[in-house]
């Protein structure tokens, strides 16, 4: 207890030290804005890190790949000598100063003045596209170039490829019978559609390039704090004024648009996570993992944003209400579409829990609830929130009399902690749900505390590799203790057990009202300060949830969760907590050897791993800029994964699901409830899961 008390001290010295920093010199943004964050991720962080050449090696590789992510802009050279400066930023940001950046900011600037000189003479001339090359798309495949002539080589087949992508989708946009579909599959061009493509490609490359010279010295600052922030685990940030107001639109869901997570990855704008509810769930064509790569206003000319921020890409997709973006994406396994959506307020009802009712084909009634989030709003004691909702979906399905109830928590990325907790009391007596600690290894037990118990049948729980936070905890929590079965679409939930919070920065900067400018100026910072341990005192962090029971998944061949992202921090244990195992013992044994010889001869899982092997090869594959292998290529691409689709669609499901006739519903959402159900009904991972429901009530007691 005794080195808590020193805690109230710290912050003073803190506080004081930052004081006498700003006092001792006119103001200077950059040397407060580092004093500021270098201390408080010493002082609050969960992990921290000595500032020291460990963590200027971590920030140098985490700058070089948010400055240069495709490798494009630096040469060899130009990596060699900004590699000079690494062991000197843990001491020049003690100052707030940074050689790196100053020479880095003139190093990209001379690339771009070049490359403004040399782009155009390259897309004056038409590509015929007959030359058998390719292009490694993968940054992290490709070596910095080792001189100017590897460097202009390589723009030159970049410009080609872009050139390229954007003909062969015009062609794919035209009728089966239009000439220059035929004069593709012959490897041969179209001239116009290949000038129109030149010429967009040279409008959009003129405009990043223009956008990159036009940055400010406050916007790259940002980003090598960002970096430095990101060094300590990836779920750490610095947050500038206007990223912070983003920010926290994100969190209250309130601005219009289009309802998709985005994040910046090697470059590259890419989908995390579909907002249930918004605009983009029910459109139904954009997914998580793909990756943006235009932004075009209704029918205007799109704009390439490769290269962008988030933010600034946000700022594009983002509009009014009844507006229409189109975007251009890249799917995983490399095909290119435009997706239209018209932009809408997220629909609350939404991103609310459902249920309905499940009557198999042998009489069976099983119940049904997806929650898309822990949702609760803490401003509004009198708003709807994930705990009474479950309670009350839970009532109205055993009072259709369920034999067993299935809650699907597949790509929900979490909320509310209370709610993670409140839910699993719905299912146990009482006891430990989760371990929360903090650096100095305090830790705090939320507890079900409820002897009172809403549903005692069969339970099982279904995730993915987007199941994230509260999601997990509550997985976890229901797997410990032994009361339900949890079934995966992939072989582990995302692994988020960390606990982030928000500082606003002016708060820290003393001073009187000269001050006042800067303090506004300062922005906040994004840190993880405490992590979450299972109560057998396993962390979810890195590792996640694993299933008992695994369904391929389509998915499986991306590097998804926690696990795969840089720095991130380690699964560690502590001491487990005393809890009742549920009463009745689950067979998973036997439920997991019943649900393998069904898999092994299911079409349409077969199917699926058939796409995951398809996806696998494909994603490694180079990008040829000849122009009938590219075509047949996008061809092949898009036959299978139609063949796919269309077996899916055509299974048969021996399960038919009904509303609940004892909720009434407005007249308008009849129609979005009934095509939620024709959803459920293609839906491969849960009519599997209603299978495994079965055999859990009917398994025979010698399989418990």
């Amino acid at each position: 207890m005794k080195k808590h008390r020193w805690i109230p001290i710290l912050l003073i010295v803190f506080f004081v030290s930052i004081s006498f920093f700003v006092m001792a010199r006119e103001p200077n943004k950059e040397a407060v804005l580092s004093a500021i964050v270098l201390r408080h991720l010493e002082g609050s962080h969960y992990q921290p890190m000595a500032v020291d050449d460990a963590l200027a090696t971590r920030i140098f590789d985490l700058y070089l790949k948010h400055l240069d992510p495709s490798k494009q802009f630096l040469l060899a050279s130009d990596v060699a000598l900004l590699k000079q400066y690494e062991t000197v930023i843990d001491d020049e940001l003690k100052y707030g100063q940074s050689t790196l950046l100053n020479v880095s900011s003139k190093i990209i600037q001379q690339r771009i003045e070049e490359l403004q000189l040399f782009y155009k003479l390259v897309l004056a001339e038409p590509f015929l596209f007959q030359e058998e090359l390719t292009i490694e798309t993968d940054p992290k495949k490709r070596d910095y170039p080792a001189g100017k002539d590897l460097w202009r080589q390589q723009w030159v087949r970049y410009l080609q490829q872009q050139v390229l992508t954007g003909y062969l989708l015009a062609v794919d946009n035209l009728p089966p019978t239009a000439s220059a579909r035929a004069l593709a599959m012959q490897g041969e061009i179209d001239p116009v559609l290949e000038k129109e493509a030149r010429l967009k490609v040279e409008k959009t490359f003129g405009g990043m390039l223009d956008r990159k010279l036009k940055e400010t010295r406050d916007e790259k600052f940002s980003m090598f704090l960002d970096t430095v922030a990101a060094a300590f685990d990836p779920h750490t940030s610095y947050l500038a004024p206007q990223a912070k107001e983003d920010f926290d639109i994100g969190i209250t869901g309130t601005l219009e648009g289009i309802g998709a997570l985005l994040k910046e990855e090697d470059g590259m704008i890419k989908v995390t996570r579909i907002v249930p509810g918004s605009a983009s769930a029910g459109q139904k064509q954009l997914k998580a993992e793909d990756t943006i790569i235009k932004v075009g206003q209704g029918t205007q000319e799109p704009v390439d944003i490769v290269g962008y921020r988030v933010q600034d890409a946000v700022r594009l997709i983002r509009g009014k209400k009844g507006t229409e973006v189109r975007l251009t994406v890249r799917r995983p396994e490399g095909q290119i579409v435009v997706i239209p959506i018209v932009r809408d307020v997220v629909v609350i009802e939404e991103s609310y829990s459902k249920s309905a009712v499940i009557q198999t084909d042998q009489e069976e009634r099983f119940g049904y609830i997806y929650l898309p989030s822990f949702y609760r709003d803490f401003s509004n004691s009198k708003a709807r929130n994930a705990s009474d909702d479950l309670r009350a979906e839970i009532r109205r399905l055993r009072q259709k009399n369920v034999q067993g109830i299935i809650l699907d928590l597949r790509n929900n990325g979490g909320g509310a902690l209370d709610d993670a907790v409140n839910i699993s009391g719905l299912f146990i007596d009482y006891g430990p749900v989760v371990q929360v600690k903090d650096r100095f290894e305090k830790s705090s037990v939320k507890y079900d505390n409820d002897p009172t118990i809403q549903y005692q049948g069969p339970l099982i729980i279904v995730v993915n590799a987007y199941s994230a936070s509260a999601s997990e905890i509550l997985a976890a929590a229901l797997q410990d203790y032994g009361r339900a079965v949890i079934v995966g679409s992939g072989p582990h939930t995302y692994g988020k057990g960390t606990v982030q919070m928000v500082a606003n920065l002016e708060n820290m900067l003393l001073g009187g009202a000269e001050w006042n400018k800067l303090r506004s100026e300062l922005g906040s910072l994004k840190l993880t300060h405490q992590k979450y341990y299972r109560i057998t005192g396993g962390a979810t962090q890195f590792k996640g949830v694993e299933p008992d029971i695994v369904l391929p998944d389509v998915n499986s061949y991306l590097e998804l969760g926690e696990q795969y992202l840089p720095y991130v921090l380690p699964w560690t244990t502590t001491s487990g907590l005393q809890y009742q195992q549920w009463r009745h013992a689950l067979p998973l044994d036997y439920l997991r050897e019943r649900s393998e010889a069904r898999v092994t001869k299911d079409p349409v899982f077969q199917a699926i791993l058939a796409q995951v092997e398809m996806r696998r090869s494909q994603k490694d594959a180079s990008w040829p800029l000849h122009l009938a292998q590219a075509f047949a290529m996008q061809q092949e691409r898009k036959k299978e994964s139609n063949d796919i689709t269309g077996s899916l669609k055509e299974t048969t499901i021996y399960h038919a699901l009904s509303s609940d006739e004892s909720r009434v519903l407005e007249p308008e959402r009849v129609k979005e409830y009934d095509e939620w159900r024709q959803q459920l009904r293609k839906d491969p991972a849960l009519l599997e899961t209603v299978y495994i429901m079965r055999d859990l009530v009917k398994a025979p007691s010698k399989a418990r």
